[in-house]
């Protein structure tokens, strides 16, 4: 694959300043370019594909939120390049529950001591789960404790299955409506905290399947 460094990268003046116009940047624009606007959304639209869409699934929610608050900034280390925020927390209200987002860039600790992951909180104990695993916690002993681990054959069962789906034409796994409500649901997060300053701020309201903003 030929990628233009120009064509790709642009010229945001950020990027300038962080000399990714630069031609040395070709080795490690991979992870660099999510983390400037005119690109990407960072760390929540990066790890977002991974662990909203869980969380989706999960809720079994194809639809958009009733409402969004975010909050965040360049926190932990206020002079880095970046312009996305290392630091952001998500509500996303539904109708009878909320998902919650949280992320710190350059840490590696998550829920119940994982690196990273997601947490299901229910009145009879908690589910965890991340790519190495799944794990139900009891709330007392309402429920019996239970855990797995992949098998690390996994991901070619997951390639095999992906082939063998679009050789029949045919969904995976969970419905499109899914894939469609964390498209859109990891965008407006940023939109709500970026429209934010000392003087008022904004949340994003579903009504009539649009998108219609609130001033506080």
């Amino acid at each position: 694959m030929n990628i233009s460094r120009r064509n790709f990268i642009g010229r945001s003046a950020a990027a300038v300043a962080a000399g990714m116009v630069a031609p040395s940047l070709l080795d490690g624009f991979h992870g660099s370019w999510r983390m400037f606007w005119d690109y990407g959304g960072g760390l929540l639209t990066d790890w977002g594909v991974h662990l909203l869409d869980m969380a989706l699934w999960g809720m079994d929610m194809g639809e958009m939120p009733n409402r969004v608050f975010a909050s965040g900034g360049n926190f932990a280390y206020p002079g880095n390049i970046a312009e996305t925020f290392g630091t952001l927390s998500v509500i996303y209200e539904f109708d009878d529950f909320t998902i919650q987002w949280n992320n710190i860039a350059g840490t590696e600790t998550g829920p119940y001591g994982r690196n990273y992951g997601l947490a299901f909180k229910g009145t009879n104990g908690t589910l965890i789960a991340n790519r190495e695993g799944w794990e139900v916690i009891p709330d007392q002993d309402k429920v019996e404790p239970v855990s797995a681990q992949p098998d690390y054959e996994d991901h070619k069962k997951h390639v095999a299955q992906f082939v063998d789906y679009m050789k029949r034409r045919t969904w995976i796994l969970h419905a499109p409506s899914v894939a469609v409500a964390f498209v859109r649901n990891t965008p407006i997060s940023g939109i709500s905290r970026r429209v934010c300053n000392r003087n008022w701020c904004m949340t994003m309201r579903r009504k009539n399947s649009t998108i219609r903003p609130l001033m506080n």
